[in-house]
């Protein structure tokens, strides 16, 4: 139970201090016009849908009765209560896409200390959750299930971390300005 509802809380708790902290880094720069890019909005999406997919465990454990099947470990234990843990999750997840679009408004890249360290330990905590679970996640389809999806997830969030070209005073975000000078005119 320490692992499935304390330890993956971790990640989400960092997040907070260094997302806060990146939040107040940046507050201050000017906005520019920018174009939003195919991975950026994935990221943005992914990041939104994984704090309501996290929002939809809390709505499962109440439902759901323990005897269920589809029931978490939590709620099969008689902690249903314990299941509110995840609401710290979900405004993590919320707050992630909001300081991409943040950051992203501002020309900067994500600061490896704030979403990117997030996803990072999140890919951890499941990887480590799920082993040492392994015979409970085997016997619960719906908890072998949401872990796999939320590990794929953050997969893919740390595939795009390391496949995003990091902007710098020097290679800065093309606005949106600049994207249209570049853009050939169609006739």
């Amino acid at each position: 139970m320490v692992m499935q509802y304390g330890v993956s809380t971790v990640p989400a708790i960092i997040f907070f201090v260094t997302g806060l902290y990146r939040y107040y880094t940046i507050r201050h720069t000017a906005t520019g016009a920018v174009r939003y890019s195919i991975s950026f909005k994935t990221k943005v999406g992914l990041s939104v849908l994984m704090g309501f997919a996290v929002l939809s465990f809390i709505i499962t454990d109440f439902v759901l009765g323990s005897s269920n099947s589809r029931s978490s470990l939590m709620n099969q234990c008689s902690l249903d209560y314990f299941s509110l843990i995840y609401v710290v999750d979900a405004i993590a997840w919320f707050a992630g896409s909001a300081l991409i679009v943040f950051e992203y408004k501002r020309l900067h890249s994500e600061a490896w200390y704030a979403n990117k360290l997030f996803w990072v330990l999140n890919l951890i905590v499941i990887a480590l959750t799920v082993g040492l679970l392994w015979n409970e996640y085997m016997e619960n389809q719906f908890m072998l299930y949401s872990a796999v999806s939320n590990f794929i997830v953050n997969a893919i969030l740390v595939g795009f971390m390391f496949n995003t070209e990091k902007r710098t005073a020097f290679n800065k975000r093309p606005t949106f300005e600049e994207h249209l000078l570049n853009t050939p005119k169609q006739s």
